[in-house]
């Protein structure tokens, strides 16, 4: 056989990737269907959420204070229209796709992990945000002025190293219990199929 022969026969031959049983694929939709109702339910819990605190902000007559307030929550809308921008890729993802072979539900399992690394910088990009809100508040706030400095110090970290940790554990929680236990039923069908 010369090249010719080879290329002609090679194009010919049609690849495809191991088809998932429409058992299977039942199996997969629910747990689906059921992060995409969380993600929308997330999304729009957060921009209730904004929506408040720039309602409660407009009610501080301190315009000092009212400035540092709406830079501190416009940068926590920043930071979260980032990590809105990586959630809808998946999320158009999850719709748009159909998980019939197991090559595309490795790449969705790839995908929820990108997802869980996305949820943790959130997170953390929270961590500055919620130092300098305390900062802000510890200032204006006059029962925190009338201590002396070492006083202040243990309250200020306590306070910061009380809300990081609240933070932690509820978004830990929060990805769980919204989207966890759905990733890891997808995960044992995929392992099943392997």
């Amino acid at each position: 056989m010369n090249f010719d022969e080879l290329q002609k026969k090679w194009q010919s031959e049609e690849v495809s990737a191991p088809e998932i049983s429409l058992d299977h694929q039942h199996k997969i939709n629910n747990p689906l269907q059921k992060i995409r109702k969380n993600m929308k339910m997330e999304f729009w819990s957060n921009m209730f959420t904004f929506i408040i605190i720039f309602f409660l902000i407009f009610t501080i007559d301190n315009l000092k204070l009212k400035t540092y307030a709406v830079i501190l929550t416009l940068t926590a809308v920043l930071v979260s229209a980032f990590y809105y921008l990586k959630f809808f890729s998946l999320y158009k993802e999850i719709i748009f796709q159909t998980f019939n072979t197991k090559d595309s539900l490795k790449t969705l399992m790839h995908q929820f992990e990108l997802n869980k690394q996305y949820y943790i910088s959130y997170y953390i990009a929270f961590v500055p945000i919620i130092v300098s809100s305390y900062i802000v508040l510890f200032e204006y706030l006059p029962s925190y002025k009338n201590h002396n400095d070492m006083v202040f110090i243990l309250m200020f970290g306590l306070t910061v190293l009380l809300g990081i940790t609240f933070l932690y554990l509820i978004g830990k929680w929060w990805f769980n219990y919204f989207y966890g236990k759905y990733i890891i039923q997808i995960d044992k069908i995929l392992k099943e199929l392997l």
